[in-house]
This record gives structure tokens, C-alpha cells and sequence, in this order.
């Protein structure tokens, strides 16, 4: 059996209607995370470390290249709370009903999701969207991004423009698991397509099993692979250093925001966790 991992894949509708033509039969296995903890992983991951990077490399005009993490993060980094509201306040925009996430997306996939389209209009069920859509393209040449604007306008010596923005643009969106998941369970039969809590594996003896059946494999007794610990997580990159559980435990940090910024947050991803539920039939750990 042939298997292949990559997290990119999922906001997309084109990958998912491309993966079915070109690939009969292929099972869909997709691992969601609490959104609010992976927001703050990929603006640690996907913003901060490129960014030092880039100032480390002299890469960024203006700014000493000797200076420490802290210095760099307090006066030319932009905090997880700055990058989350201006995003937040996009997204709120944008996923309204009839809103861009929604007519830009019935615009572009006319092509091949038209009938798609017309089922769940027949069914009464919420149109397809898109977030992807919501951030649009270059604004100006020192503002990759339009939720960036005023970001940048009171704070211009701070970095904003680094590598993979599709990824530091959408710190929030992408932990909207539902809307992307309804394109793939338009695309797929719902039995073809297996959705994992991230943290139902740290016990996921039950789940593993879940999984092997899923894909029609013998029974495996993963008791003692889990036992060891993880790879890949925490500061430790790649398959090659094992973390073990303990260290996982400890490697959990409070996530900097304001009490009322944490609750807005909270509020907006409620609705979007309680239709990701809906649609995998039970609820994930991180929201009860």
C-alpha cells in the first residue's frame, strides 16, 4: 500500500478534484488540530522563524543583523495578537453569507463544480466556500497582503513580507477544517475520506485501530510505538529525533494574547469546530 502525506493539500478544491480523477479509489486521510493551537504554531513556524532568518541573512534593509531574538520580536516582528486581529477582522468580512469566500468561489469552480453547486442548493444546504479566496493577491509593493495594510502603515520598519505568506496569511483560515472538508466530501464518498482529532493520538491506541481498519489493513498492536513518543513535533524537526511524551507534555506553551482577543478568537472558530463535528460525526477534544 502507497501512501503520501502533505498538509497542503487540504484548503484547496482543485486537489481534491484532481486526486479523484487521477487517483480511483484512493482513501483520504485528513488530521485536524485545535485551531486556535495551530494558529499559533504556524505564526511561531510559517512567520517568526523566516523572519529572524531573513534579518539574520542581512536580507532586511535597516535592520542590525546582531541583535537577540527578543529585540527583533518586540521592535520589528509583529505579535500573534496584531497578526490574528488583522486577519480575523478579514475573515469575518469575507465568510459572511454571500460573501467573497462564497462568490468568488462559485465564480472559479463553475467550471467543474457546477452541478455540485446545484445539488446543495436543491438539498438546502450552506453554499461551498472558499477561504483561500479571501486574501487576494499583492497590494502594494511593501504590502503582500490587504489584511496587512494598516499593519504595515503604523509599524513600516516591521517585516511582513516572508516566504510562503499563503501560509502566514491564513494563521486563522486554515483551522476553518469544515469549509475545506466539505469540498473533499463533495468530491468523495464520505466512507473514502478519514478525519483524525491531532490529539486523540497522544492515547490513540483506539484511533490507530480506527485507522488500519479504515484502509484495510491487518491489526497492528501500536502499544508500544506510542509508548516511545512522537516524531516531528515540538522543536524537533523531521523523523530522525524522537520526542518522547513527556518532553510533548512540557513543550506547551501559553498562547500570548489578551483575555478579550482569546475570547473572540474562541467565538469565531465555535461555529466552524461545531460544523467540522457535524460533518465527522463526533466531536474532537479541544472543544466539548
Amino acid at each position: 500500500m502507497t501512501g503520501e502525506a502533505f498538509p497542503g493539500y487540504l484548503p484547496y478544491p482543485t486537489v481534491a478534484r484532481d486526486i479523484e480523477q487521477t487517483l480511483p479509489g484512493v482513501r483520504i486521510i485528513a488530521i485536524v488540530r485545535d485551531p486556535l493551537q495551530r494558529a499559533f504554531s504556524s505564526y511561531s513556524y510559517n512567520y517568526v522563524r523566516p523572519a529572524l532568518e531573513m534579518i539574520r541573512k542581512g536580507k532586511v534593509p535597516g535592520i542590525p543583523t546582531d541583535k537577540s531574538d527578543e529585540y527583533y520580536k518586540t521592535h520589528h516582528l509583529f505579535s500573534f495578537e496584531d497578526m490574528a486581529q488583522a486577519e480575523l477582522t478579514l475573515l469575518k468580512e469575507c465568510l459572511v453569507p454571500g460573501g467573497e469566500a462564497q462568490s468568488k468561489a462559485r465564480e472559479k469552480y463553475k467550471s467543474w463544480a457546477q452541478q455540485m453547486f446545484s445539488w446543495r442548493k436543491e438539498n438546502d444546504l450552506p453554499e461551498l466556500r472558499d477561504v483561500e479566496l479571501c486574501y487576494g493577491a499583492q497590494v502594494l509593493g511593501t504590502v503582500p497582503r490587504k489584511q496587512w495594510v494598516e499593519l504595515v502603515k503604523s509599524h513600516p520598519r516591521y517585516v511582513i513580507d516572508t516566504p510562503n505568506l499563503q501560509l502566514t496569511e491564513a494563521i486563522l483560515g486554515r483551522g476553518l477544517y469544515a469549509t475545506a472538508l466539505e469540498w473533499w466530501y463533495s468530491v468523495f464518498p464520505k466512507e473514502d475520506v478519514h478525519v483524525l482529532c491531532l490529539e486523540e493520538l497522544s492515547n490513540g491506541i483506539h484511533k490507530m485501530n480506527n485507522l488500519t481498519a479504515f484502509l484495510g489493513l491487518p491489526a497492528y498492536n501500536f502499544s508500544e510505538v506510542l509508548a516511545e513518543g512522537f516524531y516531528n513535533v515540538a522543536d524537533h524537526e523531521g523523523y530522525d529525533t524522537l520526542t518522547t511524551r513527556e518532553e510533548t507534555r512540557n513543550s506547551h506553551h501559553d498562547i500570548p494574547l489578551s483575555d478579550f482577543m482569546k475570547q473572540d478568537l474562541l467565538d469565531f472558530f465555535a461555529p466552524y469546530n461545531e460544523q467540522l463535528f457535524e460533518l465527522i460525526g463526533r466531536r474532537c477534544p479541544w472543544q466539548k
